[in-house]
Formats: structure tokens, sequence, C-alpha cells
């Protein structure tokens, strides 16, 4: 798998929540395979509201326990509490603590401080 560079880009979204998931597959019933199989039975419901801007996810490179990070863009914060307050969105944070051993939700709103133009 080659290894991808992070390269900071100027973003039209202003807000991003970040969802950090560690799994533990000897933990889990099924492991990582039954985790990435829950996951593609959800993308849907979480990429079809037009509140969402993008929706990227990205495991750790290295490492013997998996970790995934998957970024939410909105435009602004009314549009993210929106999102989050969306019945599909919901049910899928609330059965996430139980496909991962850790999760958390955090937001962030984007800085120029390391963007190249």
């Amino acid at each position: 798998m080659p290894c991808r560079q992070f390269k900071p880009t100027r973003l039209n979204s202003q807000l991003t929540i970040l969802g950090l998931t560690q799994l533990n597959a000897s933990s889990l019933l099924g492991g990582k395979d039954a985790y990435i199989a829950w996951v593609a039975s959800v993308a849907p419901a979480l990429q079809a509201p037009t509140e969402v801007k993008r929706i990227a996810s990205y495991d750790n490179y290295n490492g013997v326990t998996l970790h995934r990070l998957v970024e939410f863009e909105f435009d602004n914060i009314e549009e993210a509490n929106t999102y989050l307050e969306r019945e599909e969105v919901h049910a899928v944070n609330v059965e996430l603590p139980n496909r991962a051993s850790r999760a958390a939700q955090l937001m962030f709103v984007l800085r120029s401080d390391y963007v190249n133009e």
C-alpha cells in the first residue's frame, strides 16, 4: 500500500468533524472484517444528506491495531448540527461504540496556518 503524504490545501468548507475510532480486532466479534462490512452498510446513509460536503476516511498506515480517522466537512456549524441531529446519522453514532474499542468525535474550524497557496 503506497504511503500518502498529507498536503494541506485550502478548502471551501469551514468546519470539519473528525471521528476517530480504534478497533481492537481480538475484542470485537468479527474483528476488522466485520467493522469494515458495517461501515460499508452505513456509508450511504452518512453520505446522502446535503449538509455534508465531503467524507473521507483514513486508516493508520503502520500498526497492528486499526485506527480509522473519518473526516466530515461542512460549510458551517448549523449544517453540522442539522446533520448530526438526523435520525440515520444519530443511529450510526449510537451504534459506533458497539463496533469499535474506542470512538471520539471532535469539531475543528479550518485555519490558514499551514495552507500553502
